[in-house]
């Protein structure tokens, strides 16, 4: 049976479709779109529109707040010039550089049993766009208990809903607190087709970023939505915000292309990196291979794979992933090795940073067990102390 990889459980839409119904080869064997052929009172009429927050939802997950906003789109549907970030008037729809660093979110407990699920998916989806670029999305599981539109001590919300018509949907930078939401459906929760649950995720939280889908770039030759965005790289039909079914090329999981991490750096800067010095000043900790295998504290110098990236989870608890995407690991939550083998976050990966003064840190696992340099570096690095000593102390060093 072949598989609707959409985001939206019904798509293409049907009102796009007869948007987009003015399609034709030419004789060159290019599709070129035509003018659009239904008027805008149709247009609207066919346009799904959330019952609860009256948002309008076009191709899958492309959300609008008001009318205002589907008719700047509506009447966008023609080919603009020729990763793509959305545009709100003439300006880039984009996080400002106070708040790229801490866009905070909650995952709403009316999840339930699905609630790990969740926080763990959106940990892994927004790390993998923190390795890409400068910013920071921190889970507040302070606020999961009053996880609404309403609630102001977070910059967005993730709840689950049903009986919608897409899997998930998210919202861009210039929409106002109560629609700034991700949007779940529960029969997305465990995937859908090859896609997981995370992968859906990564393309939810490139709209977050401001990123519009990549298929409404012309070369696509078909799903065009509008001209309301600006190019920030060259067409990838690869890309994380890309359809396949709208021609794109990305068969398996949605994942960030080496296009999706440059136009990202583009709009918000490279990611900060880090080295993990140890407390006697000349060792450094390494992900041996630069990610994959061993975690050690044995290196007198900085170098690719002495880089990590350190992403702030939320609730005072860190993530390290190396220079290749792994995740250093404390075996068994604790009371072990660390390596630097993970290709996913989960308890284990979680580390809570220490404040012990002097510009050093201490490194506590899920279990309460510390990360060491034994011998105060120059050797193993192991995740098995009960306490903090000389030789659990780091100095976390900024490149």
């Amino acid at each position: 049976m072949k598989v609707n990889y959409s985001l939206a459980v019904l798509l293409p839409s049907a009102v796009l479709a007869s948007l987009l119904s003015g399609c034709a080869i030419n004789d060159d064997g290019d599709e070129h779109v035509g003018n659009n052929h239904v008027s805008f009172e149709e247009f609207l009429a066919s346009t799904y529109q959330e019952p609860e927050s009256g948002v309008y939802i076009v191709d899958g997950d492309l959300p609008f707040e008001n009318l205002d906003q589907l008719r700047e789109f509506y009447d966008g549907l023609n080919i603009g010039q020729a990763l793509a970030v959305h545009r709100s008037g003439n300006s880039d729809a984009k996080w400002s550089n106070s708040r790229k660093r801490n866009l905070t979110y909650c995952v709403s407990n009316s999840f339930g049993g699905n609630y790990n699920t969740v926080v763990y998916a959106m940990a892994n989806a927004a790390s993998d766009w923190e390795f890409a670029a400068n910013v920071d999305l921190v889970h507040v599981a302070s606020q999961d208990g009053n996880c609404t539109a309403s609630n102001n001590n977070v910059v967005f919300d993730v709840r689950p809903v049903s009986g919608v018509s897409y899997l998930a949907r998210a919202f861009f930078p210039n929409y106002s607190r109560a629609n700034r939401n991700i949007l779940i459906a529960t029969n997305a929760i465990g995937g859908y087709g090859v896609w997981t649950l995370t992968g859906i995720l990564r393309h939810e939280i490139g709209h977050v970023l401001g990123f519009r889908h990549e298929h409404t770039r012309p070369e696509a030759k078909t799903c065009y939505e509008n001209s309301s965005w600006r190019a920030l790289t060259s067409y990838d039909s690869k890309s994380v915000m890309h359809y396949p079914h709208c021609n794109g090329r990305q068969r398996g999981d949605l994942v960030i292309t080496g296009k999706d991490e440059e136009g990202a750096i583009a709009l918000y800067g490279a990611a900060p990196q880090h080295a993990l010095r140890a407390v006697n000043g000349t060792h450094h900790v390494v992900a041996e291979g630069g990610g994959g295998g061993a975690a050690k504290a044995n290196r007198p110098h900085i170098r690719s794979w002495e880089t990590f990236h350190v992403n702030h989870l939320g609730n005072g608890e860190y993530s390290v992933r190396s220079i290749n995407g792994h995740y250093l690991v404390a075996e068994g939550g604790g009371g072990g090795a660390a390596n630097a083998n993970r290709k996913a976050i989960g308890p284990w990966e979680k580390f809570r940073f220490i404040n012990v003064g002097n510009g050093q840190i201490a490194l506590r696992t899920i279990n309460g067990r510390y990360v060491v340099a034994e011998g105060a570096g120059g050797g193993a690095l192991n995740a098995n102390r009960k306490a903090i000593g000389a030789w659990e102390k780091f100095r976390l060093i900024g490149l």
